[in-house]
């Protein structure tokens, strides 16, 4: 055996020692400590982002002019950063100081300096977060504390074109001239002023309105229930339930409509795509907000939003069946639980200021516990019961039970509104006789022909024209869309967001009459029937008019051209006439080719389907 190695001599301890009063001397001792307590780069990498680290790199670098061997590249670069900045000027930094004071005392400098630093932008997202932006928060809010205080809120201007700041008596007479609205000049020289704008934002409660300890009352559960029965209500429709489509059905005399949904946690969290959802038009008669949470506090602080947006009450959508939203445990996947799911109607129905509605389907694979969901939401205190006749994994592909939603009415003592298959009129007055139900709501049927709401009140089928048409749907819907969205470049980007897909909706109208399509509608629902370019009465596709033609045409590149045309067209009749000009031309025949091509025809329908899953 080899014998063990003699001591350590003399000589080495004392470079040990040496080696060792090194370290103390540069101070790299804590250095060597964080080397020795994380054994690997990839420990100290991760750490490295702590600032009692960051100040040992800085202390290591500065003592022996050297990097540090374990530094991050992320660390590598923020310390170029910090190098590379340069200290502000005096100009500059007087500038910044005046403007910190002008927070505090002037509006007018407080709103230039949070549109140029982008704080109208950072509501919603990731960005809202940032320090910085935390703090330019903070600073605002104490402004309108200030503001409020001392009394120098400005006042809305008036329609005469002056600014009128009314707050104190020495301010009431001093007043300030707006500038006139811009005009662009055409051709032929004449002015003609920008189109009027409106995004329902004027819409809201004001401030002193809006109480914030308010609860919804027993008359105003009792008045509700009252005013939405015996109507055909306009339903929920992710991206077809924004504010310009429900305008158009207001003005065929839709009564009930409600909001595309809005997820309840963003919508708490200041998103600003969420509250367009719950703006208003002026000539919606009874508007409902809906809403997708599964916690009664912020389901109840949405219902408050809902109720400063003016809303009439606050639907809890429980149907809905897509992945997006039953993934994050909304919409249908409430169903899987009743006894949970009616302490979350019990919570929202005692805490929300406005009345309460449910929506919901008959289950989420087969329909047996419908009656027993009816019956925990009812008990639970929801004024309104909506139910859609299919189950979550029917989605819509098969015909919707109203034998079973007259059973859940016949059971319940709330308004019971039904929900699927209803393409016509009378189908709607067909479903609600057999199943008694209060009322009836539609979807795709809306979207295919915004008029029904027209025809359920009058009791007669209406068969407009591919002129009646352009002028009174497609027309008015490009007019309400310039409104809202604006007709400059981001207006148009929105509006070729919007307006092609409800294109692809009105393609698929077709002349139902009474007569012919009633007594099938009872046997299979028109909804789930596929229907011909032209019907049995109107002969072949060649019989029909070129307009009509292009405007049954179910290519998306038809869709894009006529939706450019609207959006270019300043009036009905110019519209007319463009469109009238495609379909008499070749351009027609390239379209129809296009969808009838192998290539192109499973696409197409597949696409329809999507489009179907909509609604």
């Amino acid at each position: 055996m080899r014998p063990p190695p003699p001591p350590p001599s003399s000589s080495s301890s004392s470079q040990i020692l040496s080696v060792f009063l090194g370290v103390f001397r540069y101070g790299d001792f804590l250095f060597f400590f964080v080397v020795v307590t994380y054994l690997g780069e990839e420990l100290c990498r991760l750490v490295s982002t702590s600032r009692v680290v960051r100040f040992l790199f800085f202390f290591w670098e500065k003592k022996t002019k050297r990097p540090f061997f374990l530094r991050s590249k992320r660390l590598s670069i923020f310390l170029e950063q910090k190098k590379s900045k340069k200290k502000k000027s005096q100009t500059t930094q007087k500038r910044m100081n005046f403007q910190r004071r002008c927070w505090r005392t002037n509006t007018a400098t407080t709103m230039t300096m949070m549109s140029r630093r982008g704080f109208w932008t950072l509501e919603g997202g990731h960005q809202q977060h940032h320090p910085y932006h935390r703090s330019m928060k903070r600073r605002h809010n104490n402004a309108r504390r200030a503001r409020r205080n001392v009394g120098l809120c400005v006042a809305p201007p008036r329609d005469d074109g002056i600014l009128t700041n009314s707050s104190t008596e020495e301010d009431a007479t001093t007043t300030t001239t707006i500038p006139p609205t811009p005009t662009t000049t055409s051709e032929e020289g004449k002015a003609k002023t920008k189109p009027p704008h409106f995004d329902g934002r004027n819409f809201r409660k004001k401030r002193d309105e809006v109480d914030e300890y308010k609860l919804v009352t027993r008359e105003e559960k009792e008045s509700l229930r009252e005013k939405v029965v015996n109507h055909l209500w306009l339903a929920p429709l992710t991206k077809g339930g924004n504010l310009p489509f429900r305008r158009l059905c207001a003005t065929f005399q839709a009564k009930v409509l409600v909001s595309e949904m809005s997820y309840a946690r963003f919508l708490n969290r200041g998103s600003p795509v969420e509250k367009t959802h719950l703006r208003r038009h002026e000539t919606e008669e009874i508007f409902g907000a809906q809403i997708a949470t599964n916690q009664i506090e912020e389901g109840v602080r949405s219902a408050r939003m809902a109720y400063e947006y003016n809303a009439d009450f606050v639907d809890l959508n429980c149907g809905c069946p897509t992945h997006e939203v039953t993934k994050r445990g909304l919409g249908a996947r409430l169903l899987r639980k009743p006894a949970k799911l009616a302490r979350l109607v019990e919570g929202l129905a005692s805490g929300s200021p406005l009345p309460l509605s449910v929506k919901i389907r008959l289950g989420v694979e087969d329909d047996k516990p419908a009656l027993k969901l009816a019956e925990e939401i009812e008990n639970a205190g929801a004024s309104v019961l909506i139910v859609h006749g299919r189950t979550k994994e029917q989605r819509y592909t098969k015909s919707a039970n109203w034998n079973l939603i007259g059973e859940i009415k016949s059971r319940s003592k709330i308004p019971i509104i039904g929900n699927g298959d209803i393409l016509t009129w009378y189908e709607a007055r067909d479903k609600m006789a057999l199943s008694n139900v209060d009322g009836a709501m539609t979807g795709r049927g809306a979207l295919i022909k915004p008029w029904i709401f027209q025809e359920f009140y009058t009791n007669t089928s209406i068969e407009f024209t591919a002129k009646e048409r352009i002028e009174l749907v497609y027309f008015r819907l490009t007019t309400f869309m310039k409104e809202y969205f604006g007709a400059d470049a981001i207006g148009k980007k929105r509006f070729d967001l919007f307006m092609p897909w409800h294109i692809g909706f009105f393609c698929r109208y077709r002349p139902l009459d009474e007569a012919v399509y009633r007594e099938k509608a009872k046997l299979s629902p028109l909804l789930q029937t596929r229907l011909d370019i032209a019907l049995e009465n109107e002969g072949t596709i060649d019989d029909l008019e070129p307009l009509e033609r292009l405007l049954r045409c179910v290519s998306e590149e038809a869709h894009a051209d006529i939706a450019e045309i609207l959006f270019q067209s300043e009036t009905s009749d110019e519209a007319i006439e463009k469109l009238t000009r495609i379909a008499e031309s070749s351009k027609l025949a390239e379209y129809e080719f296009s969808v009838s091509s192998p290539s192109s025809s499973g696409r197409e329908s597949r696409e329809v389907d999507d489009d179907d899953m909509r609604g």
